[in-house]
């Protein structure tokens, strides 16, 4: 699998993620950013505050803010993603328009000159962390009175404070979070016989969901870190799944997309100018709000039979750190079939309450239990539920 390793090389500007800026300071750090300087003593004020850590701003003075730093309460919510979109990152969603079209149409006409183309997070066993609010609000506060700081800033800012509360933790097997083989059973139901809302789709039941054939991947970035954390993650899926999962300079059926601002907007005018609803689609999931989600995923098969046939990622060039390392991981194992977040779920990265930033051992269980062979793609929660806890039995003694 190549990777582009700088502007114009072998990929057109559409097929490259491009890095602006730096990371975002800490809320409670005064910008330097030219664009949105601190103004002069009283001549802001709060527009929210009630809210932890608003953005404070001055109607008269346009692109002045400055993070507040005088309250300190806990926000009420603390997704990665506002409203519906998160995987919480972004989400898998939908079927991508149906089985006939694929993701980016035709790996978006193969980009014109070669380039190929290419779905957001509990609480359950064991007492959940405190629930804090979301940062971005106050962003969007900021936004809104004429301050436009870069959405590399507005998501360093909102893994600060997710780190500073203690969320997008690292371990994989929490100490603090057991579960049992019932609450196995019950959040591989919640998160593998349901859909979340997303875009034009509507949150509901899904028939069981996974590929059967062998996966072929490829990664758009101009960093090759991204190039090795996918491939890392994908090394481990394949481990669980039991699936033949390689990279493919070629024909890929899972395109990785790590793509910033200008790109998503370019990729997105250029497939308005194509057919189908495949097209439509990836062109909507292009155009998601910086404020809804750094990440999300599609995928495209037949909705009866189960089996998906393709998929994207897409991770906004924007997140950085731990941020875009929990968008790899959750987005790449949503996109193996377990497309629903839900907040009862715990410990683990399929839900929008950001605790864990990476697959936990929880989910690697539901994984393993997805591509058992006693279950078959496209059964309905009804016809699987019987046959859980002997999947899960087969699993504990050693088998897939």
């Amino acid at each position: 699998m190549e990777e582009p390793a700088g502007p114009g090389r072998d990929h057109p500007p559409l097929a490259r993620g491009g890095r602006i800026g730096r990371r975002g300071q800490r809320p409670d750090q005064r910008s330097s950013d030219p664009q949105c300087r601190e103004p002069a003593p009283g001549q802001c004020r709060d527009p929210h505050p009630d809210r932890a850590r608003g953005v404070r701003h001055c109607r008269d003075q346009e692109g002045q803010c400055r993070a507040d730093r005088d309250h300190r309460g806990q926000p009420e919510d603390r997704r990665r993603g506002q409203g519906a979109a998160r995987i919480g990152r972004g989400r898998a969603e939908g079927d991508g328009g149906g089985a006939e079209e694929d993701p980016g149409r035709g790996e978006v006409a193969r980009q014109r000159d070669g380039g190929q183309r290419g779905n957001q997070r509990l609480r359950g066993a064991g007492p959940g962390p405190r629930r804090v609010p979301w940062p971005l609000a106050a962003a969007a506060a900021a936004l809104l009175a004429g301050c436009a700081p870069s959405t590399e800033r507005l998501y360093g800012i909102y893994t600060e404070e997710l780190t500073a509360a203690g969320l997008l933790r690292l371990d994989r097997d929490p100490a603090d979070a057991p579960f049992t083989d019932a609450d196995l059973i019950a959040n591989f139901q919640r998160v593998a016989f349901a859909v979340e809302a997303f875009d034009d789709q509507e949150a509901g039941e899904r028939r069981l969901r996974r590929w059967e054939g062998p996966i072929r991947y490829r990664v758009l970035s101009r960093d090759p870190a991204d190039r090795e954390a996918v491939d890392g993650m994908m090394r481990r899926l394949a481990g669980l799944t039991g699936l033949d999962i390689a990279p493919a300079a070629r024909d890929p059926n899972l395109i990785v997309f790590f793509i910033d601002g200008p790109l998503r907007a370019a990729l997105a005018r250029h497939l308005d100018r194509l057919d189908g609803e495949g097209a439509r689609s990836f062109a909507r999931a292009l155009r998601v709000s910086d404020l809804v989600s750094p990440c999300h995923a599609g995928l495209a098969g037949d909705i009866d039979d189960g089996i998906i046939r393709s998929g994207y990622v897409i991770i906004k060039d924007e997140a950085r750190g731990r941020l875009r390392q929990a968008c790899i991981e959750e987005e790449l194992a949503q996109a193996m079939g377990l497309t629903n977040d839900d907040p009862d779920v715990r410990p683990s990265i399929f839900n929008d309450d950001q605790e864990f930033a990476l697959l936990t051992t929880h989910d690697e269980m539901l994984l393993r239990m997805l591509y058992h062979p006693l279950l078959r793609p496209g059964m309905s929660r009804a016809e699987a539920a019987p046959l859980l806890p002997a999947v899960l039995a087969d699993i504990r003694k050693g088998g897939r």
